[in-house]
């Protein structure tokens, strides 16, 4: 019986990490992992290509691929763009991190604030955010500000 070979071993961003996606929308998790998950239409269309994570360290990570864990069939790659679009669960790879400044981050926060369509200001005025956001100093700091614009959602 032939087997697989084994997935390679890719270095990827720890959380806690911010994550910017193509758009410009932020995001924070807590944890990350090799493997993330979505459509397959996203995929297909460079999703992962196109994001930045911040992490903790003070690394700025950039995707340089994405592939789905298991084989597709070219059927679903040709229907994920009709109605059948399935989520997959795909192994990214990532360029080797950089050093960034926290103001990388809190710019990158303040365009997604400005440019946010009520998710990230559902609970806090748009003004208000971008000047915690501007008046953070480091990391900790930042997590600060997205979890006390979180706070009244929960």
């Amino acid at each position: 019986m032939i087997s697989a070979p084994p997935a390679p071993t890719v270095q990827c961003p720890e959380g806690p990490c911010f994550v910017v996606d193509g758009r410009g929308d932020i995001d924070f998790e807590r944890s990350m992992s090799g493997t993330r998950r979505c459509t397959l239409y996203a995929l297909g269309r460079g999703h992962f290509e196109a994001m930045t994570v911040y992490d903790a360290q003070g690394r700025v990570w950039r995707a340089t691929g994405a592939e789905p864990v298991e084989r597709l069939a070219g059927w679903k790659r040709l229907l994920a763009k009709t109605v059948y679009n399935p989520v997959v669960e795909v192994r990214v790879t990532w360029s080797e991190p950089a050093h960034a400044e926290i103001g990388l981050l809190a710019r990158a926060y303040e365009r997604a604030v400005k440019r946010d369509d009520d998710v990230l200001t559902q609970f806090v005025g748009a003004k208000e955010l971008i000047g915690r956001v501007r008046a953070a100093k480091d990391f900790a700091a930042m997590v600060a500000v997205w979890e006390w614009m979180c706070a009244d959602a929960e």
